[in-house]
This record gives C-alpha cells, sequence and structure tokens, in this order.
C-alpha cells in the first residue's frame, strides 16, 4: 500500500544524515548533502501512503531547515580553530547562512514534492470515483433483476392461484378472533 508515515520520515531523517556525515568528510554543504536529500523527498513522496502525502510533502522544508543548520554548524565547528567559543556570533551567522543560500533548491524540492503528491491524490481520487462507479452500476443491476424476479414470480402466482408463505401468514393473522372474543362468542350460544 505504502510506506508508513513514521518510515517515510524516518528515510528523509537518514538521508539527511547521511548528508551530514558526507559534508563533515568533505568540509563544506554541497552537492551531496543536496542530492541526499533531494532523492530520499522525491521516493517518499512517490511511496508515501496516501493518508500520510499532507503531512510527510509539509515536513520537508521543517526537516531540511533543521538539518541544514545543523549541518552547517557542525561543520563551521570542525573547521575552526580550538579557542572559538561554541556559540558565537560568527559561528551562529556561519550555521544560518546556507538555509538562505540553498533556499532556491529547498523551493523547488518541495514544490516538486507537492506536485507528486497532487498527482497522486487526483489519480487516487479518480481510481475512487471508478470503483464507486462500478459498484453503484453492480448495485442497479442487482436490484433491477431483484425487481424482474418478484415481477415474474408475482405473474406466475397469478396464474396458479398459489399464495406464498408471507400472505399465507397474514391471512391467517387476519381471520384468527382474539381469545377473549372466542369466550365471549362461546357463551352467547348456550
Amino acid at each position: 500500500m505504502g510506506l508508513p508515515l513514521w518510515l517515510s520520515f524516518g528515510l528523509v531523517v537518514a538521508a539527511l544524515t547521511t548528508g551530514l556525515l558526507i559534508s563533515l568528510g568533505t568540509g563544506g554543504l554541497g552537492l551531496p548533502y543536496l542530492l541526499c536529500f533531494t532523492i530520499s523527498a522525491l521516493i517518499v513522496a512517490l511511496l508515501v501512503r496516501p493518508q500520510g502525502i499532507f503531512l510527510t510533502v509539509a515536513s520537508l522544508p521543517i526537516l531540511f531547515s533543521i538539518f541544514t543548520v545543523l549541518t552547517s554548524f557542525l561543520t563551521a565547528r570542525v573547521q575552526s580553530s580550538e579557542g572559538t567559543p561554541l556559540f558565537s556570533r560568527a559561528n551562529m551567522v556561519t550555521a544560518f547562512y546556507p538555509m538562505t543560500q540553498h533556499f532556491p533548491w529547498l523551493a523547488l524540492v518541495t514544490l516538486a514534492a507537492i506536485g507528486i503528491g497532487v498527482l497522486r491524490w487526483w489519480l487516487l481520487r479518480r481510481q475512487s470515483q471508478r470503483i464507486d462507479n462500478h459498484a453503484a452500476q453492480q448495485r442497479r443491476e442487482l436490484q433491477e433483476a431483484d425487481r424482474r424476479n418478484r415481477a415474474l414470480s408475482r405473474a406466475a402466482r397469478r396464474r396458479s392461484g398459489q399464495l406464498t408463505v408471507d400472505e399465507l401468514l397474514a391471512r391467517a393473522g387476519k381471520e384468527a378472533p382474539s381469545h377473549g372474543t372466542r369466550r365471549s362468542h362461546h357463551r352467547r350460544r348456550r
């Protein structure tokens, strides 16, 4: 049926973690990091269960932002000299700068994931409509066949003069007097 929502988040986080490790190895946030994000985002948008399409696509920019800031902070921290403070102003600016630098990439990947999500939703809705129409057609055919069978059985009973069990029970219920009227009827005769 598709990937569960938790697994789709896990795949994106794993891909971004892989990009983080590659960036630490190369000393900069570059194309491998962006490709890890792009490939995971598009695969997850294609494979997530239909109920999770919206949440998956909506979470992509959030996950990208968190991991991009973390990756650039750690990369800057690895490259900084030993005496620099952990949260200096320069480290903070360096950590957030790649977020603005790679925003067009994020926007493009997010729009592609939205396009995939909308296309999947439209195709699923169209398929569901087809299934509903087919089921409605089958119900109409069964109702028509049932109506014809009832009409044929009524016509056959009229010709033969036979009554159905339901009709016999209904007649028996109408003709049978209640117990109180029988006693009073028997008393009058005496």
